[in-house]
């Protein structure tokens, strides 16, 4: 097996810039050998050459794509290579597809396609390969055949084999048990099939490829614990992997073989179609037999599983159309089925049309390490789905770094599909396109050019878009940024500030390229609770939202480039200059993190919010506390709450009280929503469901109605979806408010008299649950009138004394009182949020009362039948008059 030298096999070289020293890296491919070096540039402080020898050519530029994507995501940039998107020239060529050097090598080419095979025709030296490995391995073979598990039939065709019958099946049991079935990257697996077109024709080597899938070649391994020429089931381990190189390698002999030899081998192996795997086996070697195909198509395996997942790249690597791979929409194979040498293969035979396929494997996979090489091949396809398909996983820290990539090859189509999504109304892109816009700045007019109307207008409509500001003379800066810091980190490729919104001071003028990179190395030496003094310095200099936006930015960044550990100060620097958009920001990015395996940083990012301190930030504190779906997280929410309220001098619970947010609505607890034309007024019942009120004839409504003719549409259209908005966010108070005070029942918590009237009857949401309960106050139960009057049982005035304590009444301790508070609400028609006078209540016999133990061994004395947040989506229960 011969391989000729091709465009990868040159020294090929990357280098990174960025805040500190410049540095270089190297890569060489020879053959089935990847050497490697780095240094900084511009020094002779190359280390020297690591040797990595894989053996097979094909497994070396494997490896050595998956080194070159790792350097590319840490920032490195191939030298020599295409200038970036926002220098001066032209607009890329964003249509055609240009098979990477990494993926050439690898492709497995077919019969008349555009990839040329490297092989040479097999001569007698491949003869000599075969007969020393089998020379210099016959006591291990012997012994395999001797095996009690080996298989009659294989031990037989083996042995003809050695003895000169030419038997497709005893070489491919005879090539079980050499070491290039079972030593990786050995380098005469291809050899054995040029010996034995050598020995006995391309038509014998096909059939002993076909042959060798029903042979167990882990199980023939002379060194395996338990060997023997066995046939695979479906539980076989690396079933056909083994025998992959084999097949690999006919389908290139195939691809360059005289039309006589061709013919007679396709004969031979239609012989061998006998069921499914074998006519998948059939199609991988002869893709151009398009009716071979479609029965392989017809039997593709919509499970995936050790038994199919070599078939399944089987007929992959067989496709040749558009046609065929859509045939494939129902069932995309699997994330584990793609392989670089898959991809290179299904991308030469069909371009851009395998993209949907790799696309919804993307969108199911979530094994990181799968999704990041799944990324990897999007890049590599310059097609609307491909970029969409990295788009919808943005916030995924594997995909990220691949996205921006794509964006700086791919100028015209990132800001025209990243526009689209930040119209949609997603943050990242809005960000994404934002950055774009910023680093592209001088392509702008030309990429506007090629957009159509509404999305140049929308584009050109942003900030970002916008002529730079006033760069800061360096009189106006702070004095802090007037040198760098006596030690200036190295900062990270992907901290661009070019692409960071700018640093304004009161005078809107912007800090300028080379303060900003001083700003950022602050930051980089900052750490957590100990921030670098100059921060505090330049954030009394500039406007506050600009830092705010600023620091926000640099961490979307640092998502976007995987987020890396050592620069991890991204996130103090929030905590720093972050505020409540920020804060709202970050929150749900924290939820999901545990289960991207970044548990660690969203602990770190309750600090950050804790840091923030402002009333929004803590209400996403608290929310976390109580609702995540990660356990880890949810208690480290609750310890920092505990944390942050005695700081306070307040309990959780106490400042819990104080975080309820009142959705702007007005101190009666209603909002109005103005149509031009007419106006609604929105109020709330015990449940903290919403209701609309028609304020011209008093109608009541479950919805803004569809505005008529006679209303102004803005006004109307803003108005229906700041309703909708409401909506959710009292859905989502309502389940945890209405939990809480039906928790403080239960635990008997209490409130003082202000913090009652405050925080409870005086709060515009939490006063209607508040008025339809029962309290107490120094023994005496009472409840709240609409007018917010305190009353007793017998409907008497009860004012509370400023400094009680006042609980929620549980029905257990209101005596015979009970019954007549259960009348007077029945009799006013008042409905409770929650069944507070009814619940379920067991009086201790006279044995548990005398055993403390016996009763805390039985059934609880409280029983919820139904919890507050189960109700939360249930429609409200019959609503009586509201007189008092």
């Amino acid at each position: 097996m011969v391989v000729a030298g091709g465009p990868g096999n040159a020294v090929r070289r990357w280098e990174l810039t960025g805040g500190g020293a410049a540095r270089f890296w190297e890569a060489e491919l020879l053959g089935g050998t990847v050497r490697v070096r780095a240094g900084r540039t511009g020094a002779d402080s190359a280390t020297g050459w690591d040797v990595h020898p894989f053996g097979d050519p094909a497994v070396a530029s494997t490896r050595l794509a998956g080194m070159v994507a790792e350097q590319e995501r840490k920032g490195y940039r191939p030298v020599g290579a295409a200038p970036p998107a926002s220098a001066a020239g032209p607009l890329p060529d964003e249509d055609t597809l240009t098979l990477p050097d990494r993926w050439r090598i690898l492709v497995v080419p077919r019969r008349g396609g555009r990839a040329q095979s490297p092989a040479d025709w097999p001569d007698a030296a491949a003869v000599a390969v075969e007969d020393a490995l089998i020379a210099g391995n016959r006591t291990a073979i012997q012994s395999v055949c001797r095996s009690e598990r080996t298989d009659p039939e294989l031990e037989q065709a083996a042995r003809a084999y050695l003895h000169g019958v030419a038997d497709p099946l005893g070489a491919a049991c005879v090539a079980a048990m050499l070491p290039p079935a079972h030593l990786p990257h050995h380098p005469a697996g291809g050899d054995l099939v040029d010996a034995w077109t050598a020995r006995h024709g391309l038509a014998f080597a096909a059939r002993a490829a076909v042959e060798s899938f029903g042979i167990d070649y882990g199980a023939a391994d002379p060194d395996a614990h338990r060997t023997g020429l066995t046939r695979p089931n479906r539980f076989t381990r690396h079933l056909g992997e083994a025998q992959t190189a084999l097949l690999r390698w006919t389908r290139h002999l195939l691809s360059i073989a005289e039309r006589p030899a061709y013919e007679e081998a396709r004969a031979a192996v239609a012989e061998l179609r006998t069921d499914t795997d074998r006519r998948a086996l059939a199609a991988y070697l002869f893709p151009a037999e398009t009716g071979w195909v479609a029965a392989a198509l017809d039997e593709f395996p919509a499970r995936h599983g050790n038994d199919t997942q070599v078939r399944q790249r089987q007929v992959l690597s067989a496709l040749g159309t558009a046609a065929q791979v859509a045939r494939l929409g129902a069932t995309p194979p699997h994330g584990y089925v793609w392989t670089p040498a898959v991809v290179a293969t299904l991308a030469d035979g069909v371009g851009t049309a395998c993209v949907p396929l790799l696309a919804a494997a993307l969108r199911v996979q979530v094994d990181g390490e799968a999704v990041r090489e799944l990324a990897d091949y999007l890049l590599e396809f310059p097609a609307d789905e491909a970029f969409a398909a990295l788009l919808e996983r943005a916030e995924d820290r594997h995909v990220g770094p691949v996205l921006r990539q794509a964006a700086d090859r791919q100028p015209v189509r990132a800001t025209r599909l990243l526009a689209a999504a930040a119209r949609s109304g997603r943050p990242m892109a809005r960000h994404l396109l934002d950055r774009h816009l910023r680093t592209h700045a001088d392509r702008l007019p030309a990429v506007l050019a090629r957009l159509d109307a509404a999305t140049a207008e929308f584009v050109a409509s942003l900030d970002a878009a916008g002529p730079p500001a006033p760069t800061a003379p360096p009189e106006a800066l702070p004095a802090v940024l007037a040198a760098p810091p006596a030690r200036m980190p190295h900062l990270p490729d992907w901290a661009d500030p070019s692409g960071l919104p700018p640093l304004l001071l009161p005078d809107g003028s912007a800090l300028p390229e080379q303060a900003v990179r001083r700003v950022l190395a602050m930051a980089a030496l900052t750490r957590p609770g100990a921030p670098h003094p100059g921060l505090a310095q330049v954030a009394a200099a500039v406007r506050p939202s600009t830092r705010a936006a600023f620091c926000w930015a640099l961490f979307q960044d640092w998502r976007l480039a995987g987020m890396p550990a050592k620069e991890g100060w991204v996130l103090p620097l929030l905590g720093e200059w972050g505020d409540d958009t920020v804060a709202r920001g970050l929150a749900p990015v924290l939820r999901e993190w545990p289960g991207q395996g970044a548990h660690r940083r969203a602990v770190e990012g309750l600090d950050v919010l804790a840091a923030i301190g402002t009333d929004t930030a803590l209400r996403q504190l608290h929310a976390l506390a109580r609702r995540v779906k990660f356990k880890g997280l949810r208690t480290r929410a609750q310890e920092k709450v505990t944390e942050v309220a005695e700081a306070m001098g307040l309990t959780p619970d106490q400042l819990a009280d104080r975080l309820v947010p009142d959705l702007d609505l007005s101190p009666d607890g209603t909002i109005v929503f103005d149509y031009g034309t007419r106006t609604f007024t929105v109020g709330f019942d015990e449940q903290l469901h919403p209701y609309v009120v028609d304020d011209a004839d008093g109608r009541r409504r479950k919805n803004l109605p569809v505005p008529g003719a006679q209303d102004d549409p803005e006004l109307a259209s803003a108005a229906r979806k700041r309703f909708t908005a409401l909506k959710k966010d009292a859905r989502a108070l309502a389940t945890e408010q209405l939990a809480r005070l039906e928790a403080a029942m239960v635990s008997q918590r209490s409130w003082t008299a202000r913090e009652f009237t405050d925080l409870l009857l005086s709060h515009p949401l939490l006063g209607h649950p508040a008025r339809r309960l029962v309290w107490t106050a120094d023994g005496t139960a009472f409840r709240i009138t609409e007018d917010r009057t305190p009353i007793d049982v017998h409907d008497a005035p009860f004012p509370l004394r400023p400094g009680g304590e006042i609980r929620l009444a549980h029905p257990a301790l209101l005596g015979v009182d009970l019954s007549t508070w259960t009348a007077r609400f029945i009799a006013h028609g008042l409905t409770q949020p929650f069944p507070q006078l009814s619940y379920p209540v067991r009086t201790l016999t006279t044995d548990e009362t005398a055993d403390p133990d016996a009763c805390a061994a039985s059934e609880p004395l409280i029983e919820p039948e139904e919890s507050t947040a189960d109700r939360a989506h249930a429609a409200p229960p019959p609503r009586g008059d509201r007189r008092s």
